[in-house]
């Protein structure tokens, strides 16, 4: 870990970073719709709004980089600096599990995944509601966070993606492979709908963890899992396993003798996605990888396939 790390996990991430993302979030509440899908739309406005007002004036990209930078040194401030905090497996002192240990973890936790399908109302993940399932997990959440001693955000709904006459952004968000953002600028926590059957939970608390300043999305997601671990409710802990059994390699599946019920689960959601491929995905995915790499997340997208890998060590140190 680095001086700078350790700075800015002291400081910002578990310091001032905790109330400024509070008073976004909380001016944010009181606007019944999502501010940060409109942000979507807005910032590349005032962009374009500053070059052709600067055109005119004979400057039109000087007054966009001077929007430009004033927007990021806002993003850093807001919550971008938690890209350059301490790494989570630091922190939880996540070690490397040998292959034997790793080996009896999957089949172990492979058994104990049916089990909890088992328990499923109706044998299997459905699609639950918004509200309903972020007031049931919070209070799981804020116990997790406060168990390992980082600051819990306060209770604000999550938010949706737009519906009625508004409803083809959802659309356009979910053919880009949005399954829920966290607005920087806003602190507001946002869920894309409709989502998969089993997803909500696991998307919903990934963006919790965001807000509570998890910027990398492989730690967001084991703040996700760890959280749903924790949950009494089968619906929520098995929205955690199959976020942690989806990366995995086949042939991890095949060793660990997963039942056949979990890998239809999880074909279920890759094909509720397959449904929204589209030419606009693979775009959005190359500017989003840029964007983690520029943040100083080496792997960029691929950040997402390694959760599971943070996930088996959490498992591990946790002896389950």
């Amino acid at each position: 870990m680095s001086a700078i790390q350790a700075f800015i996990e002291k400081f910002y991430s578990t310091g001032v970073g905790v109330p400024i993302a509070g008073a976004l979030s909380w001016v944010s509440s009181w606007v019944p719709f999502s501010l940060t899908y409109l942000s979507l739309f807005l910032i590349p406005l005032a962009l374009f709004a500053a070059f052709a007002l600067g055109h005119r004036r004979g400057f039109g990209l000087v007054s966009v980089a001077v929007v430009a930078v004033v927007l990021y040194g806002f993003f850093l401030l807001a919550w971008g600096l938690n890209y350059r905090r301490r790494p989570l497996a630091e922190t939880l002192a996540l070690g490397p599990v040998n292959i034997v240990d790793r080996a009896l973890l999957l089949r172990q936790y492979a058994v104990s995944t049916e089990e909890l399908r088992q328990k499923l109302p109706k044998g299997c993940p459905r699609v639950l509601d918004l509200g309903e399932t972020d007031r049931a997990v919070y209070p799981f959440f804020r116990k997790t966070l406060e168990s390992y001693r980082f600051p819990a955000p306060a209770y604000h709904p999550v938010k949706s993606s737009p519906a009625g006459v508004f409803s083809f952004v959802s659309t356009l968000l979910l053919k880009m492979g949005n399954s829920g953002i966290y607005g920087p600028f806003t602190g507001e926590a946002n869920v894309t709908q409709p989502t998969a059957p089993g997803q909500l939970p696991f998307t919903l608390v990934h963006e919790r963890a965001h807000q509570a300043g998890f910027a990398s999305e492989t730690e967001a997601s084991v703040i996700a899992f760890l959280t749903l671990e924790n949950c009494d409710d089968p619906e929520m802990r098995y929205s955690g396993r199959l976020a942690f059994w989806g990366p995995l390699s086949d042939s991890d599946k095949k060793f660990a003798g997963l039942s056949q019920g979990v890998q239809n689960d999880i074909q279920c959601g890759w094909d509720f996605w397959m449904k929204y491929r589209s030419a606009i995905e693979r775009p959005t995915r190359l500017i989003y990888d840029y964007y983690l790499k520029a943040q100083g997340q080496k792997r960029g997208i691929k950040t997402y396939d390694d959760a599971s890998e943070l996930m088996i060590r959490a498992l591990a140190r946790a002896g389950k």
